[in-house]
């Protein structure tokens, strides 16, 4: 049984490794200090398009244990923007089209709980990002979907958080709750989306 979308003891964290860390480094314009009351006239219509969706690493918890997911496979997606500024995001892994807006309140926080699985050196915390980007993380847009889907044995209700640090790359984490006959749990899968 496979689950792509999974939870760290509800923080939300980003995923790294060699190619977004460079995606991350070459990006010139970033939104950074972006001005929110533009977002929706402005940086929406830059995020229509094809993506391309790295799943990273993870954690699934069941049946009282919390283990670590090796990063998964490419997948496609699709970030669809009407006229009026609403966003709908698809792609094979969500199993579907759902509405997406803009978060502009409260602070996200990526730091690693102590007692997780995962190596540190798989996740950019709030601080490296903040240093890759030269600003808080806080002041990028920020994007929010959620929905369910079935999945091989059982059911996923996920949320979806992304930092939209261009318009040619975002960093998250689903955040899924697990409904399956062998039992349920929770699981996040940090993913990178590019173009």
């Amino acid at each position: 049984m496979t689950f792509r979308l999974v939870v760290l003891a509800g923080s939300i964290l980003f995923a790294t490794g060699l190619n977004s860390t460079t995606a991350l480094a070459s990006s010139n314009n970033t939104y950074c200090g972006a001005d929110v009351s533009t977002w929706t006239s402005s940086v929406a219509p830059e995020l229509d398009g094809f993506w391309e969706v790295k799943n990273g690493v993870g954690t699934l918890s069941m049946m009282g244990r919390t283990m670590a997911l090796p990063a998964g496979d490419y997948s496609d997606g699709a970030i669809e923007t009407a006229t009026d500024g609403t966003m709908t995001i698809m792609s094979s892994e969500l199993q579907g089209t759902y509405p997406v807006e803009f978060v502009q309140e409260g602070k996200w926080n990526f730091d690693l709980k102590e007692d997780t699985p995962l190596d540190s050196r798989d996740v950019l915390t709030t601080l490296d990002l903040g240093v890759l980007l030269g600003c808080d993380p806080n002041t990028l847009p920020r994007l929010h979907a959620s929905g369910t889907f079935a999945e091989e044995g059982g059911t996923v209700a996920f949320d979806l958080y992304l930092f939209v640090v261009s318009n040619d790359l975002m960093y998250g984490a689903t955040k899924g709750k697990i409904v399956s006959p062998q039992g349920n749990g929770t699981a996040t899968r940090l993913v990178t989306f590019s173009r």
